[in-house]
């Protein structure tokens, strides 16, 4: 990657906050924290973005649903299902806040497409009466795959 980099080029950095276990509670003694190991993979990444003179696009997650959640909406169509808004920002809080300490405006930046997916402060789990996701994680379906064009296309950093 590092070799591949030219000025202003562009990496998005996505990543499900669950697949670092950063809300469950922590207790091994011999092991990294995976707030270490998170922020590692970043530390990582900014070296070769700056000194490759790129721009690092961290783009926060998701809301995804737990899998009772994901069930029980599958069993009861016709009940609203989904979250909060504010209970979808509380449970990324730990990724989020990572991920903003990173953020220099110069080379790294980030983006949170939450209220492309969220309106009236509410997460549903269906977007224009299709499933937004294909699974009970924020992985999106067929359907829903390019909602995200006009925001990149809006609030991508520009080149220099």
């Amino acid at each position: 990657l590092s070799t591949q980099l030219k000025f202003d080029d562009l990496v998005l950095y996505a990543r499900d906050q669950d697949s670092f276990g950063l809300n469950r509670i922590y207790t091994s003694l011999t092991a990294k924290h995976p707030k270490v190991i998170f922020q590692s993979e970043l530390n990582e990444l900014k070296k070769i973005v700056i000194n490759s003179e790129s721009k690092l696009i961290l783009i926060n997650d998701l809301p995804s649903f737990r899998f009772g959640e994901w069930s029980e909406t599958i069993n009861y169509e016709n009940r609203r299902k989904g979250i909060s808004i504010e209970e979808a920002l509380i449970r990324r809080n730990r990724f989020s806040e990572i991920l903003y300490s990173n953020v220099d405006g110069k080379n790294i930046f980030m983006l949170d497409p939450i209220y492309e997916v969220c309106n009236n402060n509410w997460c549903d789990i269906k977007l224009n009466d299709t499933y937004l996701y294909g699974d009970y994680s924020p992985h999106l379906t067929v359907n829903h795959s390019y909602i995200f064009s006009e925001y990149f296309l809006k609030h991508l950093p520009k080149a220099n």
